[in-house]
């Protein structure tokens, strides 16, 4: 077979070194690898169930199971510090392979005439091999063959680890003649990593051989790998940038001939995760019918197989009702969800964890009753935030293309007059909002929680079904307007409004769901920050409730106790396995720890939903607090998201959350930056945001660590010290879907217990998130 110049030119030239060009030499200095893709990219997406596993979900986490392998690689090469180039996951074609290297010889393992001792005769579209890994440097290139293989302590340990080893040569070998058919000169450093085996469980054999790592290996592979850079390498810069092209237009090209450029783009990448996660494309067989129905509709034709293929089974995860599939392009739900979805009773609570699906169940029931119940005297969703919120208008979006729906706000901020006459004209102003609307669907918009006498009551039974999405947000605030006004009010939102209408349910015929995650609420560490501004909490609540925690404590228990029907979601759908891995490891912290007098709430564990790969969350701990720190800091990641020349995120994918502060210079001198570079930014307070409102999200707060004395049951005292770290943290994290970074300022180690362990069980978790102190 005669070299393919044509194909080899495209492969260099036209693809490779715009990659090279665009993606690696654009980052302007940047320290640390350019990952080829940038995030992990995983097929087998599927969680499989607990317990003892049967049928096709064996193969399923075996596949799992040697892919996580390679993820642990990825991570540590993520990590180094030098400017090197990694390849995950390149395969190649028999058509590409021969565009380098004419007339090789067959390496099939099955062939009748055996190997290598013939020219190759695969057909031109068929694999014919891949590598895990590839570093290139300066004047080398690491292979880095990853065997997943975990030891059963049985006989066979020892022929599958031979096998493991005998198979990954070959691969190496593989790719080590493509590299040299490119470019002969080039240092090869090649290795097969076992990152589930310890050295010591494995004979002394495998010990000596230098190119065999095993799991403790990993943590110098990066120092490894630099050792091998050689400044008096007799290879040109310009013979490693043709071999970076070669590689890197190789991994972009598929079977087909086909390329897009964007798959090494970040931003590109986010979106496309986003996208699954939106339309819980969280399973394979999901995955694949989408896939087949978007070849129909291309008029493409799809390839027959010769068996039935077969899916791994959780009994957790079931396929949307039909509805869901059409109106919200919802693939999946969890079993509760259904649950939920099915639920005719008229008082229900929903309790989730952040990203369980408690909005989108909460929507679904709405367009059901919209679809199936027309003769409804009108649904009323309630929604803490403003009307410009990002949520508020996606929802406005969605049901104007079913029905009509309207936007009503109860806001009294900016109204003259004392808090009394300001609530009573606040709410004038709503119900003309109400008079002035002929939708029977109308969102609420609410910003203030006081109310004035039964009117909220009477506008609230005016319609037949009532949501409040997430009520914790609601809570927060009512909070909030307690300690800013020193005034006794008449009432407020859930003693005046949500809890007669259960109280006075046999007089009315209003339905009322609420969703909520406690895990996401705020109301006790404003508590612990308005302390720690120099508030007399104590005096203060004794004279607006007579008791610090009355409205968050009382008035929730009261609600609660009147719902006979109560669900909990658990499994985490809408974030990648990074952030949701995270996001377990924080509340089954505040499981385990000892929070007596903390005031941190104690929420339900949470559950991994799917395997689908994101980057990984990083967290910064600043001691000081520096506005140009903070503003260099922001600048980077906006350039990040913001600055890609193959794809970047808009406005509507990228948001910066901000816990406000006395200092606004950081925002200020963020702002003018992004103004000079035309960069269009959302920045918003967390109590106007929800779980998984973007793509991606930069959270920025100050820490605070209060002390206090609290008396206990028996009557004894002790004395705390918490901070606001945990339950920031948590928010923060939950507020992206795949993109989250977090820049804790002002932080003060060694004042916190509780806070520091945690920091100190992050920082053996680089897995799922990267500190950065």
């Amino acid at each position: 077979m005669k070299t393919n110049t044509g194909l080899r030119h495209k492969i260099e030239h036209r693809i490779g070194r715009q990659i090279l060009k665009k993606i690696h030499l654009s980052r302007n200095g940047t320290m640390g690898p350019t990952m080829i893709p940038p995030v992990p990219d995983s097929k087998f997406i599927d969680k499989l169930p607990g317990g003892v596993l049967e049928g096709s979900n064996i193969q399923e986490k075996e596949h799992q199971d040697a892919y996580e392998a390679e993820v642990k690689v990825y991570r540590r090469l993520e990590e180094m510090k030098k400017n090197y180039i990694v390849i995950h996951q390149l395969e190649f074609t028999h058509e590409h392979y021969s565009a380098f290297l004419k007339d090789h010889l067959c390496n099939t393992k099955r062939c009748k005439r055996g190997q290598s001792d013939h020219p190759c005769h695969k057909e031109p579209k068929q694999t014919e091999g891949e590598c895990d890994f590839l570093v290139m440097g300066q004047s080398f290139v690491a292979v880095l063959e990853v065997k997943g293989l975990r030891l059963q302590y049985t006989d066979e340990d020892t022929i599958k680890l031979k096998g493991c080893c005998e198979s990954a040569f070959l691969q190496r070998k593989r790719i080590k003649e493509l590299i040299h058919s490119m470019h002969s000169s080039v240092r090869i450093f090649e290795f097969t990593c076992f990152p589930n085996i310890f050295m010591d469980d494995v004979e002394g054999i495998y010990h000596k051989d230098d190119t065999i790592l095993f799991r403790e290996d990993l943590e110098s592979i990066g120092s490894k790998i630099d050792s091998y850079e050689d400044d008096s390498s007799l290879v040109s810069k310009i013979v490693m940038e043709n071999l970076r092209c070669s590689l890197l237009g190789l991994w972009c090209i598929n079977h087909e001939g086909e390329w897009n450029l964007k798959k090494c783009s970040l931003t590109y990448c986010i979106k496309e995760i986003d996208q699954k996660l939106r339309k819980a494309l969280v399973t394979r067989k999901s995955v694949d019918e989408q896939k087949s129905a978007k070849t129909s509709k291309s008029g493409k034709r799809r390839k027959e197989k010769a068996k039935h293929k077969k899916y791994p089974i959780n009994s957790k995860i079931v396929e949307a009702p039909q509805l869901l599939k059409d109106r919200l392009k919802i693939n999946c739900l969890t079993q509760d969800q259904l649950d939920v979805f099915n639920c005719e009773e008229r008082f229900v609570w929903v309790e989730g964890i952040a990203g369980s699906g408690k909005t989108i169940t909460m929507l679904g029931k709405i367009i059901d009753i919209i679809l199936n119940k027309p003769q409804h005297r009108g649904i009323l969703v309630i929604l803490p935030g403003i009307e410009r919120c990002t949520l508020i208008r996606r929802h406005l979006e969605l049901f104007n293309d079913i029905t009509g729906c309207a936007v009503v706000t109860y806001n009294y901020e900016g109204v003259k007059g004392d808090t009394s006459s300001k609530v009573a004209k606040a709410q004038r102003n709503l119900m003309e909002q109400l008079r002035n609307t002929s939708s029977k669907l109308v969102l609420l918009a609410i910003y203030d929680t006081h109310v004035y006498d039964d009117d909220m009551y009477s506008i609230i039974t005016s319609f037949d079904y009532v949501f409040v999405d997430d009520y914790q947000a609601l809570v927060d605030k009512l909070q909030i307007d307690c300690f800013d006004e020193r005034t006794w009010f008449t009432g407020h939102i859930l003693s005046k409004g949500l809890l007669p209408v259960l109280t006075n349910g046999s007089k009315n015929k209003t339905s009322l769901w609420i969703l909520c995650d406690e895990g996401q609420a705020l109301h006790k560490q404003i508590n612990k920050t308005a302390a720690s501004n120099g508030f007399d909490l104590s005096e203060m609540c004794n004279f607006l409730y007579g008791k610090s925690e009355f409205i968050v404590n009382f008035w929730t228990s009261q609600l609660k106790n009147h719902f006979s029907v109560q669900f909990f979601l658990t499994v985490n759908f809408r974030n990648t396995l990074e952030i949701s891995a995270l996001s377990s490891v924080i509340r089954k912290y505040g499981q385990d720890t000892d929070l007596t007098g903390v005031d941190l709430l104690n929420p339900p564990e949470q559950e991994i939903g799917h395997v689908i790969r994101g980057p990984v969350p990083v967290i910064y701990l600043l001691k000081e607090y520096s506005p140009a720190k903070l503003v260099m800091m922001l600048g980077a990641e906006v350039r990040k998201l913001k600055e890609s020349d193959f794809d970047r995120l808009t406005n509507e994918d990228f948001a910066i959350v901000q816990h406000s502060t006395s200092n606004d210079f950081t925002f200020g001198g963020l702002a003018y930056m992004c103004m000079l570079k035309g960069f269009d930014i959302t920045h918003i307070s967390p109590l106007l945001s929800v779980s998984a409102e973007w793509p991606a999200a930069i959270c920025v707060y100050q820490f605070t660590s209060p002390k206090k004395s609290v008396k206990l049951s028996n009557g004894s005292t002790i004395h705390v010290t918490s901070s606001n770290f945990i339950p920031y943290l948590y928010i923060a994290l939950s507020r992206a879907r795949v993109y989250s970074t977090v820049i804790i300022h002002s932080y003060r180690p060694n004042e916190c217990k509780i806070t520091d362990d945690l920091i100190s069980k992050l920082r053996q978790r680089n897995d799922i998130c990267r500190l950065v102190e």
